[in-house]
């Protein structure tokens, strides 16, 4: 678990990227210690109590506020820790902890530029501060600025080497620049460090389903849910494991838990819309997708899935090609990254194809294949199959296979599409 270097006061790691941490406190003020003693039975109310009291002894102190600021994050009690900071703040404008509590509270309010203003003060006054560094770290993340997120993980992890939470932040990270043997040595490293870690196990499961290693993802899935029972994160990942393997079923059940403990969790809306896809159930697929827009609309996947749905739904009733344009562009737009975008862009040519923008369809297919070997060969096997090639399967985009993508798109083909 989290490690207090200073003897009077402890930092919160932010609870981003499914990270439900509990703080640690140690003081010299019996009420504060007592209050270190509930943090680890994880008896919050009491916990927060106890600061109370020692607040009413010493109500000057930034140390104390800063300490109930943190017990009301674990509570999820955002605003209040907020206000608690800023108290800490105002008799100890040079107190770096209560600038990264306050930061972890705006972060975990998705907050994501305030938080980082606060994480550049706590580093201001404290240059080796390594929570701070590890806070910024995540709320980089969540920006999708991840190479400034390696960056502060990487401080982090030189300020001190046995930061469990520094290391599996990387890993996710490393998961979202689909990094993933690199996402999988940093999470082993978290394991190795704190074993009892759900998100290390969580993140690494993502890895291996990435990796189409779906049994070995489960079986992290599974420990990680054994760890924290309320952990939305590992049932979504597990869902998604299922959904892959074709569990559709499972997988609605593993999404519908993730959304039982987190409403607001748009990924899981996600994964459930692509499995009620999966099962023909478009209407349900298409309001999920929806949702997961409404709650988190910088979330690439649903703008990307939807365009999918309604460019090559079978149902005709179902399908919309302006929509699905303009859908396919909004995701092309946030994949800053460009880690998704071949897909991105596959599903706009598919778009194209449904609004008979045929000369369109066929120079962003283009633009796939440019990006992507591999899709030469998987489009050569597609026009095959309808056959329109007659060439071979070689991955070389010749004339003959351009004429054979035409004529198919003259028909109204999406390739993939059967």
């Amino acid at each position: 678990m989290l490690k207090c270097k200073i003897s009077n006061i402890c930092t919160c790691t932010p609870i981003l990227l499914g990270l439900f941490l509990s703080s640690c406190m140690s003081t010299p003020y019996e009420h504060n210690n007592r209050g270190n003693i509930y943090s680890k039975k994880d008896l919050t109310e009491l916990r927060v109590s106890d600061y109370n009291k020692t607040i009413e002894l010493d109500p000057k102190s930034a140390i104390n506020y800063s300490n109930r600021g943190n017990a009301l994050i674990t509570k999820r009690q955002f605003d209040r820790a907020i206000i608690d900071f800023n108290k800490a703040i105002e008799p100890d404008p040079e107190f770096a902890f209560s600038y990264n509590g306050r930061g972890n509270s705006y972060a975990n309010k998705r907050q994501f530029d305030r938080a980082i203003t606060d994480y550049n003060k706590a580093i201001e006054l404290d240059s080796e501060f390594a929570h701070a560094y590890n806070g910024r770290g995540y709320a980089y993340g969540n920006k999708r600025q991840f190479d400034r997120a390696i960056t502060d993980f990487n401080k982090a992890i030189e300020l001190d080497p046995e930061f469990a939470f520094s290391y599996s932040g990387r890993g996710h990270t490393y998961n979202n620049k689909y990094q993933f043997d690199r996402a999988i040595i940093d999470f082993n490293k978290a394991i190795e460090l704190d074993p009892e870690f759900a998100s290390s196990y969580s993140g690494r499961g993502h890895a291996y389903n990435k990796k189409h290693q779906f049994d070995r993802a489960i079986i992290d899935f599974n420990k990680a849910i054994e760890l924290d029972s309320g952990f939305a994160h590992a049932y979504n990942g597990r869902g998604n494991t299922y959904r892959n393997k074709r569990q559709f079923d499972r997988a609605i059940t593993d999404y519908n838990k993730a959304i039982e403990l987190d409403s607001e969790f748009a990924p899981a809306y996600d994964g459930r819309g692509s499995a009620y896809s999966s099962k023909h159930q478009f209407d349900r697929a298409i309001t999920d997708y929806n949702k997961a827009i409404e709650i988190d609309p910088m979330l690439i996947e649903s703008y990307n899935n939807l365009a999918w749905l309604y460019a090559t739904a079978k149902d005709s009733k179902l399908r919309n090609g302006s929509a699905a344009v303009n859908l396919a562009k909004k995701a092309i737009e946030l994949d800053e990254q460009k880690t998704e975008f071949s897909a991105l862009l596959d599903t706009l040519a598919a778009a194209y194809v449904e609004t008979d923008k045929q000369e369109l369809a066929v120079r962003t297919y283009e633009r796939v294949m440019g990006l992507e070997l591999f899709l030469v060969i998987e489009y050569q096997k597609f026009l095959k199959r309808k056959g329109h090639y007659m060439g071979q399967i070689d991955g070389i985009y010749s004339t003959s296979m351009r004429n054979s993508l035409i004529a198919c798109i003259r028909v109204g083909c999406k390739l993939g599409v059967d």
